[in-house]
């Protein structure tokens, strides 16, 4: 009998899926659940795909849970999932300085809004009140692209006697003067 034709068994399943909850990725994950088995009392269960699974298996899988535990990686889905993970930042964070901002993509009536993220952790929020330099001199540090959705992210920073402090990071789909300027507060 051919052990690379067979599918993973829902134990090993569970096993992965264990793994993807601890916040492993794919490859991690495998990589673990490899070394595990080479060290187990059966190493040569490691041949058989019933038990160890391809790394594109192991993809497949960890896509089934991402859209079963996180939810989509496109269309509206995903700008819903956002917006609720924003409003709930919101409400727990507010309290102690942190806040974030979202406008979602549209293209209604040929007028172009683009995605603009905007994220102020407490952190940033005290380098905001106490770095009085924070008002007037800033530097940002841009991305060419982020993930796969190839959105521009930039942090921006303020100078101190201590190096750079951090004030903002702004995940933007257009890189355009209303993007940098509509959210600048």
């Amino acid at each position: 009998m051919l052990l690379g034709l067979h599918s993973c068994q829902n134990n090993h399943k569970k096993d992965y899926y264990d793994l993807f909850s601890q916040g492993q990725s794919p490859a991690t994950a495998h990589l673990e659940y490899e070394t595990n088995l080479m060290y187990s009392d059966k190493p040569d269960l490691i041949a058989d795909r019933n038990c160890n699974p391809k790394l594109s298996d192991v993809y497949n899988l960890f896509n089934k849970w991402r859209k079963c535990n996180i939810g989509v990686r496109t269309g509206k889905y995903l700008f819903a999932e956002l917006e609720k993970f924003v409003a709930v930042y919101n409400e727990e964070y507010n309290d102690i300085g942190g806040k974030t901002f979202i406008q979602r993509y549209s293209n209604c009536s040929g007028k172009e809004e683009p995605l603009i993220l905007a994220v102020c952790i407490p952190l940033m929020s005290r380098v905001h009140r106490h770095i009085m330099q924070s008002k007037e001199l800033v530097f940002i540090v841009a991305s060419s692209s982020f993930e796969d959705y190839n959105n521009a992210m930039f942090v921006v920073f303020t100078s101190s006697a201590a190096g750079g402090l951090p004030l903002g990071i702004v995940v933007t789909s257009a890189e355009s003067v209303y993007c940098y300027s509509s959210r600048n507060d």
